[in-house]
């Protein structure tokens, strides 16, 4: 493998009693390690080898976020066989590196390890394959979202927790790489507090006070309204004006229980009764009851995507039937209103009851979210958002730094990868409408169509699972149509010499690339790569999708 003289390939595992395949004792000695250390250290065993193929993501179906388990292969002629004393076995760790940038390739374990004998003399071939964290991933079971027995309080998951949650339990490590995203104040000007609904016979109800808060935490810019309720639905609303069309917001409000002759330990029953919402329909999915040391109190939240640059966010007892503790005081005290600051995706995503593997529930959550994923050079599962082209291919040679030549292309038109009708198993649990704290979930698969491209192309159906509001389905499948229900023209691979462009090797997956090929000229997503290394040549194949 001397001509490919940048590679490594590395094994972490201690070295033999006499040498490290290879290096004489004297010539480690001079590089500053001590031969007679056992403990483990990343050992190149390239000078060993005939050829290494190394491969991580690529989509099976173009239209998923699902991905191939990565792989790596090599083989060793009279040299890593276990039985005559090298320390590898399954689950040795391996990595492919670039020595000349420092930087790694491809990294996962070893799987399997077969020896061949020949027959004639005592030489003998080793075959090694190793995988990289999907194994890791499909091998760990996960019964569904943390907290989703508990229909009162039920999680809503997004989906760079989802990922962080489901890396965890399979011990792999994340990487992502998503700008700061998180809750901020919005931006939109809220109107005064106003009274909604019918008031029912008999309820009595102090004016807003401005200046009267609740004792929860100073820093909240809440009022409080003092009322007696005892049935049917009814609060108080405030317009909220300038909003962004497409931002997501979040309303949330704490409800404080004041006064009353009632015991204490009715009050949890009493202060989930209520919720927070909009005037277009979106309203909490239960509340948190908690106490403070003073008070007892409930926090519930809505997050909603503007439509409008308007909305009317709205706190109300939902409840119909007889409240316990009718002369129990509430402080309802009205929190913020905040918008998202955009990173990964955010989406509400459902709890599930689902049992199956990590990486099932990843792609799960990755496809309701619609955000690609893959594990990364060091092993990570990794997510990338979108940014400017890193380099521009083609078959025409130039000195622009960005510019890469390619020595194969495969374009092409077909209408295989056409979706026009999604077939979805919506997992998530919904609010049930019928009853108070309940869940349902849906047995039957939603099927929605792009009804023009079945007309031309005929149906064709793919499946799709997800755990997302049923009404956010709709987007979700129209997101999908978009990009996939008429075939076009496209790039669907492209091989580069590693060896003679060291831009080549930087590019990792998720990197955005424009490619030309005749009249085919567009922007694509680095969806999976593959190394193949011999003796005399390195050659990179980009698997691409529609960035």
């Amino acid at each position: 493998m001397s001509a490919v003289d940048y590679i490594a390939l590395e094994l972490f595992m201690q070295p033999l009693e006499d040498f490290i395949l290879g290096h004489s004792r004297l010539a480690l000695a001079r590089l500053g390690i001590d031969p007679d250390q056992d403990a483990p250290r990343w050992i190149d065993v390239k000078c060993d080898l005939s050829s290494i193929t190394a491969r991580s993501g690529g989509n099976p179906v173009d239209a998923t976020t699902a991905i191939d388990a990565g792989y790596l292969s090599f083989i060793a002629h009279n040299a890593l066989n276990p039985v005559l004393g090298y320390d590898v076995y399954p689950g040795t760790l391996v990595r492919l590196r670039d020595t000349s940038s420092n930087e790694t390739l491809w990294t996962g374990a070893l799987d399997d390890i077969d020896v061949a004998y020949e027959k004639q003399s005592d030489d003998y071939t080793v075959t090694i394959n190793a995988s990289d964290a999907i194994r890791e991933l499909k091998a760990t079971m996960v019964r569904g979202a943390p907290g989703d027995i508990d229909a009162t309080n039920p999680p809503v998951h997004r989906i760079d927790d989802r990922v962080e949650q489901l890396a965890a339990a399979a011990n792999v490590t994340t990487d992502l790489d998503s700008p700061a995203h998180g809750w901020v104040t919005q931006s939109a000007s809220l109107g005064a507090w106003e009274r909604f609904g019918t008031r029912p016979t008999g309820y009595n109800y102090g004016p807003v006070d401005a200046e009267n808060r609740l004792f929860i935490n100073d820093t909240i810019d809440a009022v409080r309204e003092s009322i007696s309720m005892t049935s049917g639905q009814f609060g108080m609303q405030r317009l909220a004006t300038g909003l962004t069309i497409g931002t997501i917001y979040r309303f949330y409000a704490l409800i404080g229980v004041g006064s009353g002759s009632g015991s204490v330990w009715n009050f949890d029953e009493s202060l989930a009764t209520f919720a927070v919402g909009t005037d277009s329909g979106e309203r909490s999915i239960g509340v948190q009851v908690a106490h403070n040391g003073r008070k007892r109190y409930a926090v519930a939240e809505v997050i909603f995507k503007a439509t409008s640059t308007t909305r009317r966010l709205r706190v109300f007892r939902d409840y119909t039937g007889e409240l316990p503790h009718t002369d129990v005081t509430y402080n309802i005290g009205y929190g913020l209103l905040e918008q998202w600051q955009p990173g990964s995706p955010l989406l509400p995503l459902q709890p599930v009851a689902y049992q199956s593997n990590a990486y099932n529930h990843l792609v799960m959550a990755a496809d309701s979210a619609g955000q690609p994923w893959h594990i990364d050079r060091l092993g990570r599962l990794a997510t990338k958002p979108a940014a400017a082209p890193r380099a521009d291919l083609s078959d025409q040679h130039s000195s622009a730094s960005t510019h890469l030549c390619y020595v194969d292309v495969d374009a092409g038109y077909s209408t295989s990868d056409t979706v026009n009708t999604l077939d979805i198993d919506n997992r998530g649990r919904q609010p049930s409408h019928e009853q108070a704290d309940a869940w349902i979930v849906h047995e039957e698969p939603h099927t929605l169509t792009s009804p023009a491209s079945v007309a031309r192309y005929r149906p064709r159906p793919m499946n799709l699972a997800t755990q997302l509001p049923d009404a956010l389905l709709p987007g979700r499948a129209n997101a999908i149509f978009t990009t996939h229900d008429t075939p076009h023209e496209t790039i669907r691979s492209i091989t580069v010499e590693a060896d003679k462009q060291p831009l080549a090797r930087s590019l990792e997956l998720g990197d955005r690339i424009t490619a030309r090929f005749r009249d085919i000229s567009s922007t694509y997503r680095i969806a999976g790569i593959a190394h193949h290394i011999t003796p005399r040549r390195h050659r990179i194949t980009y698997e691409t999708r529609t960035s």
